[in-house]
């Protein structure tokens, strides 16, 4: 038998194997309108994923209304605690994948492991639009569209009612931007034509031409979409129609953005340089570099203070040097105080206090830093042992998903 599963969103042909009998069993199961979810890690998960994905599904057909017809079935979803019991349940060809969508088997299949929840979801986002898009729109869609639109979904932003889309993030930019002033791309003529085999070849000989590869999809369906005053969405709309019909889909490309490459490799690019950084990404990158400074600060957790603190010593105390490279290229340091204060301030926060976030010990465990400036949802750096050193993580949580304690710790201050 013939299938196609996406692995890491990625179309492959192969068999799929077996779920084991003991998997089965401690399954989770959780059905919804649209989906049926089921998982070995908890009920409650199952419960935060099904309105993740149902939430998620109104974003697809939001994004894309002519494709929103009644699903002739539900959308099955698996999700396990562990990568071995994911492995044991998906084909052999896509052991190894943090998350895969098996089209004959019309299943969504990821795992939790020791990955922070949200990247669970945004891997969930991922397949599910691969999911949305053979049931939906086309079993043949070129990959371009279909890892491009899996890319842009995945960057979502829920807050426990409704996603934000179109969001732009710091890791995506610097990736993309450093990638074309190096000239190192694939040209958009090639991107477009690009077969499986290619894309294949490319990711798994070099894992940073796949993070420059899903980059530039993401970055072109991020262009149609909002670029040039959305005037290439309706055309973007009209191409997936004429796939969705069985046209050729060179013709159809030709037929709906021209066949100039280079105009549209212009405006492109032009839209990716003038992009900017999302604020959540941006708070992301501050608690991180941060917790960081925190940690090498005060030596131990249990001496950590408060972030008036870190504040006053990497700021405000001339003999200290310091310096710290955040990821994404940017660096901070004593040498250019005034760049660093800008470490201290969420760019969603309209308050006039000194520091955007906030140090907090949750039921007297390490200290977390907190940022509550976005809607509906919480930010959070905190420090994981591994190998015997503290490895700094930064998660986010809508906030009525949240743990008691977590949620108590993570409200806004009074302001």
């Amino acid at each position: 038998m013939r299938c196609r599963v996406y692995r890491l969103l990625l179309p492959l042909l192969v068999s799929a194997c077996a779920v084991c009998a003991a998997a089965e069993n401690s399954m989770a199961r959780v059905s919804s309108e649209h989906y049926v979810i089921e998982t070995d890690v908890s009920r409650t998960f199952a419960e935060v994923a099904r309105r993740h994905m149902e939430n998620m599904l109104s974003a697809y057909r939001r994004t894309l209304p002519q494709f929103d017809s009644p699903l002739e079935q539900k959308f099955r979803v698996r999700i396990f605690r562990s990568r071995r019991a994911y492995d044991r349940a998906v084909p052999d060809m896509v052991r190894g994948s943090s998350g895969v969508f098996v089209s004959h088997r019309r299943l969504l299949a990821a795992y939790l492991g020791d990955r922070v929840p949200e990247a669970v979801f945004r891997t969930l986002y991922h397949e599910g639009f691969h999911q949305f898009m053979f049931q939906a729109i086309s079993r043949d869609a070129p990959l371009w569209v279909n890892e491009g639109l899996a890319e842009y979904f995945a960057e979502g932003t829920w807050n426990g009612s409704g996603f934000t889309l179109g969001q732009a993030p710091l890791k995506r930019l610097h990736v993309l931007r450093q990638a074309m002033r190096n000239r190192d791309i694939v040209s958009l003529p090639e991107l477009l034509s690009m077969n499986t085999d290619k894309w294949v070849r490319n990711i798994r000989i070099d894992r940073s031409r796949a993070s420059v590869q899903y980059s530039q999809v993401w970055s072109f369906i991020h262009f149609l979409l909002h670029g040039d005053d959305e005037r290439h969405r309706g055309r973007l709309m009209d191409y997936l129609e004429d796939i969705s019909d069985g046209k050729d889909a060179d013709r159809a490309f030709r037929r709906h953005f021209g066949r100039d490459m280079q105009v549209l490799t212009r405006a492109w690019g032009q839209h990716v340089f003038a992009l900017q950084p999302s604020d959540k990404s941006v708070c992301k990158r501050n608690l991180r570099v941060l917790m960081t400074m925190a940690l090498e600060v005060w030596e131990e957790p249990a001496r950590m203070k408060d972030v008036a603190a870190l504040s006053g010593l990497l700021l405000d105390t001339d003999d200290l040097k310091w310096s710290a490279k955040g990821p994404y290229g940017a660096r901070f340091g004593s040498e250019n105080r005034m760049q660093s204060a800008g470490l201290f301030t969420c760019p969603a926060d309209q308050s006039s206090s000194d520091s955007s976030y906030r140090m907090i010990r949750i039921n007297e465990k390490k200290p977390a830093l907190f940022c509550t400036n976005h809607p509906g949802i919480v930010l959070r750096a905190y420090m994981q042992p591994k190998g015997g050193r503290m490895r700094i993580r930064v998660a986010e949580r809508v906030v009525d998903t949240l743990d008691a304690d977590v949620r108590q710790g993570g409200r806004p201050a009074a302001k």
